[in-house]
């Protein structure tokens, strides 16, 4: 199943639309940058999902940005559960 969760219209829930994780994984790709996905967590539960993506660069001689920057930034959420 985890192969298929970035697929457009793939939902478990009954409500869902399954473009969500769809939508992210497009704009991650055209952003250059990576979305990973772990579960379960711990315990046999839970799943995480880790996100990368590059910061632009400023180029001073050409003022102009580009995507060839380091990733500075790391936030990290405790579980968040959602119903």
């Amino acid at each position: 199943m985890q192969e298929k969760v970035f697929e457009p219209f793939f939902t478990t829930k009954q409500r869902g639309t399954g473009l969500g994780l769809a939508i992210v994984a497009r704009r991650v790709r055209e952003l250059k940058g990576e979305l990973t996905l772990k579960s379960p967590v711990a315990h046999g539960r839970g799943t995480r999902f880790d996100l990368a993506i590059p910061l632009p660069a400023r180029d001073s001689e050409r003022g102009v940005e580009s995507a060839t920057g380091e990733t500075l930034l790391a936030i990290h959420k405790p579980t968040i559960r959602l119903s």
